[in-house]
């Protein structure tokens, strides 16, 4: 079906039956194929009264689909019988045999309080005893204990002073420098080179790490790799058949001479641990 929605049709002709309109029907068909032929094949197909309805078809009526199933142009749906089966309510809590989810039960608010104020201390005093155990085992582990979210703020900011104070001279010496090399510069701009000055002196002072002293060292210098090249043929020394002389070649790489090297390379590390054995 390829009949578009928007293609008109006339239907005066299909509800009657009368002969003499059939033939003149026929005949209005016949003259309007002769004098405009679709050569091309660009044409929309005719329109018949054979083809389906466009758009949402009309919903099938009680009677209809009686009458269908009857004649047998349709088959009877039949409808599944649903199992009689009742299930638990509210009034059946944590009786989880009946098939009722306890995760989905809303509890009251006076028994939540309820069991809120029958598990807090408890579970206050669980707490309180795995800090301490932490703490304990901090204290023997690192010789240091706890110490308070608010004291650390305070350790912090005291040490925070404590460099501001011991970097004022620096600093003070760094402005006077930098003022006279840019006398037009902005208070910004001085005190982030200043700054800057300042973080590359700490950085320089800083005495780097033995790059050997890690987890990973550099194996290369103490493991010797004594890698050697050997060559040998896989194929053999025949008479060569594609010599009109009679000869002789290897037949894998076609060399006329015996002692050349291999044309198989493999290269052979005699440091290399064979565990072929094992």
């Amino acid at each position: 079906m390829n009949y578009a929605q928007d293609q008109t049709c006339f239907n005066r002709w299909d509800e009657d039956t009368d002969p003499s309109h059939q033939r003149t029907k026929a005949t209005v068909g016949e003259v309007k194929h002769a004098i405009d032929r679709d050569f091309l094949g660009t044409k929309r197909p005719e329109w018949k009264s054979t083809v389906g309805t466009t758009g949402h078809p009309d919903d099938d009526t009680t009677s209809k689909q009686l009458f269908e199933i009857q004649k047998g142009l349709k088959d009877e749906r039949i409808q599944n019988i649903k199992e009689p089966k009742v299930y638990a309510g509210t009034d059946t809590r944590n009786a989880y045999h009946t098939g009722w989810n306890g995760s989905t039960e809303a509890v009251h608010h006076r028994d939540g309080q309820r069991f809120l104020q029958a598990t807090r201390d408890p579970m206050l005093a669980k707490t309180r005893q795995t800090n301490d155990k932490i703490l304990m085992n901090k204290t023997k582990s690192k010789g240091m204990g706890y110490t308070a979210p608010e004291q650390l703020s305070n350790n912090i900011s005291a040490g925070v002073r404590e460099k501001k104070h011991s970097d004022s001279e620096l600093r003070a010496r760094l402005t006077a420098e930098i003022r006279i090399e840019l006398p037009a510069g902005t208070e910004e701009v001085i005190n982030a080179i200043v700054t800057r000055k300042i973080y590359e002196i700490e950085q320089a002072a800083n005495v780097p790490d033995d790059p050997e002293l890690t987890l990973r060292p550099n194996m290369k210098k103490t493991i010797r790799h004594d890698t050697i090249t050997m060559r040998h043929h896989n194929g053999k020394y025949e008479v060569d058949r594609f010599s009109r002389k009679g000869k002789k070649a290897w037949s894998c790489c076609m060399n006329k001479h015996e002692e050349s090297d291999g044309c198989v390379v493999k290269k052979v590390d005699k440091q290399k641990w064979n565990v072929e054995g094992f």
